[in-house]
């Protein structure tokens, strides 16, 4: 195999695990990647995988058996704070807590654009080792974390390369920086810019994002694409050719974290109100969350008595949780108060081809995905009302055997093999 350019991808955490290190967008660009005459090798610096981080716990590592054999991996230290060897039990967790409590406020408003800007010394000089050897033909950085976009300009400056960056989520948005933090803002506009203008191409993942930054940056509107998220069609394809038997209870499912910076006693109450409406509601009912659920929603889920209709499933590996979105009835998805942001499940979701209820504001780049294409019904995250008829419509089609499928068409353009064709497109334009 003749290969043609080297890509160097700079990326903290790699590959993704349970709900940190963002979705397994680069992943599967990397593994979709054309590695044949004149294609592509990509070359990952990211941090050592066997790292305890202070900030994150590690909840899977299921994504790591899917990174592709010839991706060579250069990882890192990190200056980032350690969090305590897990072995010590309980007295682990209260040190890691006391350990916080010092270094929470140093990171809250002095590490920016993000505590990840301490990795910036060993990022650059692996950077710097690896062109001195092999010559790279371009970098490709992805955020957030931002402080990697800081540390892939200076790596162009050093080495002359062109910069191609990922922006999966806005940087600049009123979510980041709130209360005493806003004073970051001016700060971080200014490392935006910076960023922006050394960049030969910004790829931004909802058109609303590129709408966004276009008219931010007038003077380096070219400059943006829009590439966005997606899922691997041909594991859904084999459910839509063979459809397997759906769950025998009702079932709602949440793939990934449940937030814990939306109110979600709106969703629990209506769940709540159907259960009690509905004679034998409860045992024909069942709402499950994979992945981790935050202290205060299981709490709130405990005082409304829904334990037994709110389960909490361990991350699953990928074929099984393929295989469990297609089996059940009614996705869930909990979008964070950010309009530019779709999230990737709900193209996972449109996979399962089951109707979802996204419970986000009608205006978002998330709505407009939904309505457009009919996916489901759009509801806002404190209508308990909205919410509650939402619910109960569709458990009443169920009872009666006349829920629908959503249509599958318009998911092909979504599909990760053609999203990665757009991205070597983006390459080509710059090298």
């Amino acid at each position: 195999m003749e290969i043609g350019n080297r890509v160097l991808v700079l990326v903290h955490t790699f590959p993704p695990f349970g709900s940190v290190g963002g979705s397994i967008r680069l992943l599967k660009f990397l593994t979709f990647l054309n590695r044949e005459s004149n294609g592509w090798e990509p070359t990952v610096l990211t941090v050592k995988s066997d790292i305890d981080l202070l900030w994150v716990t590690k909840e899977s590592q299921d994504s790591v058996a899917q990174v592709p054999q010839d991706i060579k991996l250069v990882r890192t230290d990190t200056g980032e704070p350690k969090g305590i060897a897990s072995e010590y039990g309980k007295a682990s967790k209260l040190l890691r807590k006391m350990k916080l409590a010092v270094l929470l406020p140093l990171r809250k408003y002095l590490m920016i654009p993000d505590d990840k800007v301490l990795w910036r010394r060993n990022l650059r000089q692996a950077a710097r080792r690896e062109h001195s050897q092999h010559k790279y033909s371009i970098i490709y950085a992805t955020a957030p974390p931002y402080s990697v976009l800081l540390s892939a300009v200076a790596i162009k400056k050093e080495t002359g390369l062109p910069l191609v960056i990922d922006i999966k989520d806005d940087w600049i948005h009123p979510l980041r920086n709130r209360g005493l933090q806003r004073y970051r803002d001016l700060i971080e506009s200014r490392m935006e810019y910076k960023c922006i203008k050394n960049a030969e191409k910004i790829i931004t993942v909802t058109p609303y994002s590129l709408d966004r930054y276009k008219k931010k940056y007038p003077e380096f509107a070219e400059k943006f694409e829009m590439i966005p998220n997606g899922c691997d069609v041909s594991e859904y394809e084999e459910y839509w050719e063979n459809p397997p038997e759906k769950f025998d209870k009702f079932t709602l499912i949440h793939a990934g974290i449940f937030s814990d910076r939306r109110d979600l006693s709106h969703l629990f109450r209506a769940l709540r109100r159907i259960i009690s409406d509905i004679p034998n509601a409860a045992t024909q009912i069942e709402f499950l969350i994979l992945g981790r659920m935050p202290s205060a929603q299981a709490q709130l889920v405990e005082r409304l008595e829904l334990g037994g209709v709110v389960r909490r499933v361990d991350y699953m590996q990928r074929e099984r949780f393929v295989e469990t979105l297609v089996k059940a009835h009614l996705p869930v998805v909990i979008n964070y108060d950010m309009p530019s942001l779709v999230p990737g499940k709900l193209y996972e979701y449109w996979g399962s081809r089951n109707s979802m209820l996204l419970l986000d504001s009608k205006h978002s780049a998330a709505a407009h995905l939904v309505q457009k294409y009919g996916l489901g019904q759009v509801v806002e995250p404190d209508n308990e009302e909205a919410i509650y008829q939402c619910i109960l419509k569709c458990f009443k089609h169920w009872q009666a055997g006349s829920m629908s499928l959503n249509d599958i068409s318009g998911l092909k353009e979504f599909d990760r093999k053609y999203l990665t064709r757009k991205l070597e497109s983006v390459f080509r334009s710059v090298v």
